[in-house]
């Protein structure tokens, strides 16, 4: 069926990824000649940002314009929330920009600044009715700054979401080194590719793809990029 991308930044003028329609339709014609067949864009969820209304309308958008150019990228519901800020506002008022059709809310802690209370933040949100996935911890200092934490976290119910790229070096070799750890210690619950320009998504796919391949193996792929992200978008639990 195809690979599904749970954290992309493929809708134009929007955040910070694509800033035009012929930029989105290059990331998306990267993916689907990566083996991707469904994407769920996630546009930053920042209140200086497009809010989800627009998102949704830019989204329908992106999908005649794949369909005119006879890309096979279905695309889903999604969003990318700071684990901070408005999002509880948001979700007090039912906005919390799930990924596809069920519970699921990809969150994201910041790169390099320090971040306490990552755990009770993300217990107030399943308390809230919904399941956490967690993008790119080996990115964020607050996952290095506290070795176990990613362990508590994934113990407590939430899933972890590591970069494609992590696994060829793109982001450094501790965020290499980190995210090989989470997934040889069976912690990592998908995959993402987390491209936002499309110069740099092809060759991040190009290698991190294989890199991924070779450490994670054919089954733990299909469980990355298939089997997993499928289950979020269809709000069901991991096995």
């Amino acid at each position: 069926m195809g690979f599904v991308d749970l954290h992309c930044h493929l809708l134009w003028d929007t955040d910070d990824g694509a800033r035009t329609p012929d930029e989105s339709l290059l990331l998306c014609r990267s993916l689907t000649a990566h083996g991707f067949t469904e994407a769920a864009p996630t546009p930053h969820a920042w209140p200086e940002l497009p809010d989800a209304a627009a998102n949704a309308r830019r989204r329908g958008e992106l999908s005649e314009l794949l369909e005119k150019h006879g890309v096979g990228l279905t695309l889903h519901p999604g969003a990318e929330n700071r684990l901070e800020g408005d999002l509880f506002p948001r979700i007090e008022r039912g906005d919390a920009r799930t990924l596809g059709q069920g519970r699921w809310v990809l969150v994201e802690a910041p790169h390099k600044l320090p971040m306490p209370g990552v755990e009770q933040l993300c217990f107030r949100l399943r308390v809230a009715g919904y399941s956490v996935l967690i993008a790119h911890p080996e990115r964020c200092k607050c996952f290095f700054d506290d070795p176990g934490l990613a362990r508590r976290l994934v113990e407590q119910g939430c899933a972890l979401q590591l970069e494609i790229g992590s696994f060829c070096n793109t982001y450094g070799k501790a965020s290499e080194k980190f995210a090989r750890s989470l997934l040889d210690e069976g912690l990592a619950a998908i995959a993402a590719s987390d491209v936002h320009r499309p110069e740099s998504a092809a060759r991040l796919l190009d290698a991190g793809l294989p890199a991924l391949r070779k450490a994670a193996g054919d089954a733990g792929l299909q469980r990355l990029l298939e089997h997993n992200p499928r289950r979020i978008l269809r709000g069901e639990t991991l096995s």
